[in-house]
């Protein structure tokens, strides 16, 4: 089980860095796609491996919408009017647009709430810059995505390994 361990780890680890161009980054946080099974060494379950990917692939892919939501009270503290913060937002939404997650912004000042889902030419590739600049303008917590369900199960184009043994 040990030989099968490492082999394990050296092949995550290549994946890994396959997905860094190279080079591993150990901070980096990947997903690992695979079917829930039976242990057949141990016993127990166990997850055999499918796909690694980087959780920003994972949302460029997957994300199907990304709600956005501009609370009265931060953009004060920001220093922003309405009206510069729909400029802001279009300058972060800008270098992003042609992908497949639709945006909807959410107003909310007092106890009042309003929303709007923009058109198909804003959808958008929410990599993780985008992530990050949407976080410092509008506070850490005012993003919200949903995601579309995995594709169904393809052909493996690694192989296959077994790990995170239970029980």
């Amino acid at each position: 089980l040990a030989s099968r361990t490492r082999a394990w780890g050296a092949w995550l680890l290549r994946q890994i860095a396959h997905l860094g161009g190279g080079e591993y980054d150990a901070p980096a946080l990947v997903v690992v796609e695979g079917t829930l099974v039976h242990g057949e060494y141990r016993g127990g379950l166990s997850i055999r491996a499918d796909a690694v990917c980087s959780l920003e692939q994972i949302r460029i892919e997957r994300a199907a919408l990304v709600e956005v939501c501009l609370r009265g009270e931060v953009l004060r503290e920001r220093g922003l009017g309405v009206a510069a913060a729909t400029d802001a937002l279009r300058t972060l939404l800008e270098p992003v647009r042609g992908g497949a997650c639709e945006v909807r912004v959410v107003y909310r000042r007092g106890g009042a709430e309003v929303g709007l889902r923009l058109g198909a030419g804003w959808r958008i590739r929410p990599g993780d810059a985008f992530v990050r600049q949407a976080q410092r303008l509008v506070g850490s917590d005012a993003l919200a995505f949903r995601f579309r369900a995995a594709p169904a199960k393809a052909q493996a184009t690694a192989p296959a390994m077994d790990f995170a043994h239970s029980g």
